[in-house]
């Protein structure tokens, strides 16, 4: 077992390495629910935005929560004598099947996940034993919040994971395993009795990771270390004091040998934890341009609804001019044509749109292409290219 400051150096070193993965998920995170903004803009253009990447998820979403429902039960247990009664496995099968599916908050928590997933092309599913109420307990946790080296590719396997949980003041005092008497060291972001740090610490001080983003908020950090010997040891404590323990160390006790997470991939490509790409970052560049189709379109709108006027002579005092219906114009006065627009901004955007779900496998049955087509689709076409869409989507 490592020494603590040891640890703490380690995953420091972690968070380093990902620095480029997490500035690009904040993006992605941006992008997706406050959009991609103009950056410089006229006081009377327009500033939309093309939902691209949050449309194909909740298209997705679906697809995914099928894969986990669909199958008539969770798991299927096969008796290991062949003299065993069957019928009692298949009873086993269904106990488990009503345990995990309605006895659980597992129903809600994958939903999170498969948007975890497919928003950052990573997902976690922490999943331990809750005392109280003697069942299985999920938590779907934010990739963010995961930390782990780098060069990770099974979770099995991992040498150290740190789940960042973030919380109140109230719940940490609300929990009994926890200290009370260093809360006030390191709760919020100017922490009472913080550890000095130096210079290179400080630069990579994350909001919500490494202290808390609010003065009354509290980050924990809880690692799960494997030990030369097999083991997992289980570690407790706060970046902002890693010295002190907030909860004494102890072994993880599953039999499983293994930490109690479980990864998902929106795609597999790369070795390495973060090679998965979103269906945002696959998309970004598509939903760039289609919010600059958007914008350009309803600033064309603006031009051609409100159209510019020239006169062949001069007019004494142009603050006299009124411009609205049955106004006469004065003498030599007339409006100055506007050109068409050089592409069909319509035509563009579902040319953009479809390259998107063909990227990222979007099942909608090729029905997009109708207009392109002088004959309709039959149905024995629409269902091969849902059986092809629909294969893309379970691998």
């Amino acid at each position: 077992m490592k020494d603590r400051r040891e640890l703490y150096s380690l995953l420091m070193e972690d968070v380093r390495a990902r620095t480029s993965w997490e500035e690009r998920q904040r993006l992605w995170y941006e992008m997706r629910h406050g959009g991609l903004r103009r950056k410089k803009k006229l006081p009377w253009q327009a500033d939309l935005h093309y939902p691209l990447a949050d449309s194909l998820i909740n298209k997705l979403k679906p697809f995914y929560f099928q894969q986990v429902y669909g199958n008539e039960l969770a798991a299927t247990f096969i008796p290991m004598n062949d003299q065993a009664d069957e019928a009692l496995a298949r009873q086993m099968s269904i106990w488990f099947d009503h345990q995990i599916k309605q006895k659980s908050n597992f129903e809600q928590e994958v939903l999170t996940c498969i948007d975890h997933t497919l928003t950052q092309g990573l997902g976690y599913l922490k999943i331990s034993w809750n005392q109280d109420k003697k069942t299985v307990h999920f938590d779907s946790v934010d990739p963010i919040n995961i930390i782990l080296p780098y060069y990770t590719t099974d979770l099995s396997k991992v040498e150290r994971i740190c789940h960042v949980m973030q919380m109140s003041v109230d719940a940490y005092r609300s929990n009994e395993l926890y200290d009370q008497d260093i809360l006030s060291k390191i709760k919020g972001r100017e922490s009472e009795g913080a550890r000095a740090t130096t210079f290179e610490d400080t630069k990579f001080r994350r909001e919500g990771i490494t202290v808390g983003t609010e003065s009354d908020q509290v980050v924990v950090w809880e690692v799960y270390e494997r030990t030369p010997d097999g083991k997992i040891m289980v570690h407790t404590f706060s970046p902002v004091a890693p010295e002190h323990d907030i909860r004494p160390s102890f072994e993880l006790p599953y039999k499983h040998g293994e930490v109690p997470f479980v990864s998902f991939f929106t795609e597999i490509k790369d070795k390495g934890i973060y090679s998965s790409r979103g269906i945002c970052e696959m998309v970004a560049p598509f939903e760039a341009f289609l919010c600059k189709l958007l914008n350009e379109k309803a600033d064309a709108m603006t031009l051609y609804n409100r159209p510019l006027f020239r006169c062949e002579q001069d007019i004494p005092n142009t603050n006299n001019l009124r411009f609205g219906p049955a106004t006469i114009l004065p003498v030599g006065v007339a409006p100055v044509p506007m050109p068409q627009p050089p592409i069909s901004f319509d035509q563009e955007m579902i040319n953009q749109r479809m390259i998107a779900e063909y990227l990222t496998s979007m099942p909608d049955f090729g029905l997009a292409q109708q207009q392109n087509s002088k004959n309709a689709r039959t149905a024995t076409e629409v269902s091969q290219i849902g059986a092809l869409m629909g294969q893309s989507t379970d691998l």
